[in-house]
């Protein structure tokens, strides 16, 4: 009798033992997945939307007419010049000698800006 309490002790704790094995590895996968997953997050602050917005953008119908946006939110538009601001799903520009900025909805697909001029019309232009 005293064989097998002593059998269904060391049983007990083995399986003690092994499930303690077990949190212990949970906890350390979990610690992994978040760190990779903030190293992703860290290394990843530009959008796609706000890097792609930087460049020379010709208009698909009228090959005169270029926006150029540049990294520290200049830019010119054929001759005129402007800085902007993104906002988003708007672009805010204030164009030199102007008091008050024009807002015009964007939006980036692949080459394609879409800007919708001040009359609700889509204008396309082609990145250069």
């Amino acid at each position: 009798m005293k064989n097998t309490l002593k059998l269904i002790a060391l049983i007990l704790c083995l399986l003690f033992v092994a499930s303690l094995m077990v949190a212990c590895n949970k906890d350390n996968d979990k610690k992994a997945e978040t760190q990779d997953t903030t190293a992703i997050v860290e290394t990843t602050t530009e959008t796609p939307k706000e890097a792609g917005l930087v460049g020379s953008w010709v208009s698909e119908d009228m090959p005169d007419y270029v926006y150029v946006f540049n990294a520290d939110g200049t830019g010119t538009y054929s001759v005129l010049k402007f800085t902007y601001e993104d906002l988003g799903e708007k672009i805010s520009i204030l164009f030199d000698g102007n008091t008050v900025a024009s807002e015009f909805e964007y939006t980036i697909e692949g080459n394609k800006l879409t800007l919708i001029d001040s009359f609700g019309e889509p204008v396309v232009y082609i990145k250069k």
